[in-house]
């Protein structure tokens, strides 16, 4: 308030006592504040939702110790280990095992009966993690042909849903892992058209390069 020409603005949770329209109201100022001072504007927040819509470059921080640092998008996205996963609070992250494939083939993740081919894989080697954000959890169209391009099918069960406005959350366990739950978000519409109630019976797609694989 009285710095008059800062070099770094440091902004410690200030958005936590406003509703959702002055919230959004302020991001606003807060960017054009931002490109008009150019300024580092340094912003403490737990919110996700604020963080992917205002910062550039982004660090979870837990119990004082770094997890991660870089680019927003490219952390919320492909978090580094099990622990930036969970504080990034993505729901898929399981275990699983890095085996050589088939001769010919590259590496793969074994996750309960299923063979995931993910890139790059190979460097973990033995039990490790991986996150699927739910968003990249894709729906198989029964009409849909099979072919190459899709990539490491998994048979599953709905076993819930939930509604969000014009979206949908749905849970669904994969064929031979019981207990496991896989999170599915999509649009109202589709799971009005594919009548995807709970005990319907779906076929979803992991694409290798949406799979993260995760240190411990």
């Amino acid at each position: 308030a009285i710095a008059r020409s800062p070099r770094v603005l440091l902004l410690d949770e200030p958005f936590s006592a406003l509703d959702r329209t002055t919230r959004q109201r302020l991001y606003i100022e807060l960017r054009r504040l931002h490109r008009d001072l150019g300024c580092t504007v340094i912003l403490v927040t737990h919110d996700l939702d604020e963080a992917a819509q205002l910062a550039s470059q982004l660090m979870l921080v837990r119990h004082g110790a770094c997890l991660q640092s870089g680019p927003a998008t490219e952390v919320l996205t492909r978090p580094s280990s099990t622990a930036a996963a969970r504080l990034l609070d993505i729901p898929n992250v399981f275990r699983a095992r890095a085996e050589p494939g088939p001769p010919g083939r590259p590496w793969d993740l074994r996750w309960g009966p299923h063979r995931l081919r993910v890139p790059g894989v190979a460097a973990m080697s033995g039990d490790c993690g991986f996150a699927v954000l739910p968003q990249n959890v894709l729906l198989v169209r029964p009409d849909k042909p099979w072919d190459v391009h899709l990539e490491n099918p998994i048979p599953a069960l709905v076993v819930e849903s939930m509604a969000l406005g014009a979206e949908w959350i749905l849970w669904l366990e994969p064929d031979g892992l019981p207990g496991t739950r896989l999170q599915m978000r999509l649009p109202a519409r589709a799971v009005g058209r594919y009548a995807l109630d709970q005990g319907k019976r779906v076929t979803v797609c992991l694409r290798g390069a949406d799979i993260v694989p995760l240190a411990s």
